[in-house]
């Protein structure tokens, strides 16, 4: 059975019924695990959709106040095992979906994933949510970040991404160094390609490091300069 992006092979029963007791996936034929994993992404899609509106609820409802947590994704971290970034990044999701009910309702029956719910809230609104639940149904979980992001660059205002460039560099007990860096579209396009002459120059050197006096290991070669500015 060929999936396409836009028509996909989830079965019409928005909750399926999960596999038998005695299912063996390494002996039922293949048109029946596939099938099956169909079957479990429209329930883990619905499921999720149930799991969002919950959390939405108990952070509204600040079920989670209490002496020494700070935040719903402080509650969840500690009592449901989520990572601080991942609780954080689904309750943002979950409270979009309060304003966007075609795509609550989408998540909801397993026509949605929930990769592709989380990237067009970020960016959905009353008025253009019929665009991007459209969107959504045509293009594939990877095409859609890429498109939001995209949106998000165009609607960005320059001068609070200009505020927010920052630049932290850290060395590790290994004495690597680990660098992090939060640009603007712009600059970001500079300081990769700074790095890429570098790594270029770094490799070129380990081939003849005795050629055209080439930087040695562990040495920074010149790299293109721009007019970024980082604080």
């Amino acid at each position: 059975m060929t999936m396409t992006a836009a028509s996909s092979s989830r079965p019409s029963s928005p909750l399926p019924s999960p596999a038998p007791a005695d299912f063996d996936a390494e002996q039922v034929p293949l048109k029946v695990l596939e099938e099956t994993i169909c079957r479990w992404s429209t329930r883990l899609a619905a499921a999720s959709c149930t799991w969002l509106l919950t959390i939405a609820a108990f952070d509204r409802r600040q079920g989670w106040s209490g002496a020494g947590i700070s935040s719903c994704a402080h509650w969840l971290a500690l009592h449901c095992g989520l990572e601080l970034r991942t609780a954080r990044e689904q309750l943002a999701t979950a409270h979009a979906m309060a304003r966007l009910p075609a795509i609550r309702a989408a998540l909801a029956c397993g026509e949605l994933s929930y990769s592709k719910v989380r990237a067009i809230t970020r960016v959905a609104r009353s008025e253009n949510e019929a665009e991007w639940l459209e969107l959504a149904r045509s293009l594939t979980a990877g095409q859609l970040e890429q498109r939001v992001s995209r949106r998000r660059q165009q609607n960005a205002d320059p001068a609070k991404l200009r505020s927010a460039r920052a630049v932290a560099i850290r060395t590790n007990s290994d004495g690597s160094v680990r660098l992090v860096a939060t640009l603007p579209p712009d600059d970001a396009a500079i300081l990769l390609a700074a790095l890429d002459a570098a790594r270029s120059s770094l490799e070129a050197g380990r081939n003849d490091p005795a050629s055209n006096g080439a930087p040695g290991d562990g040495e920074v070669a010149h790299a293109p300069r721009g007019p970024m500015a980082v604080g």
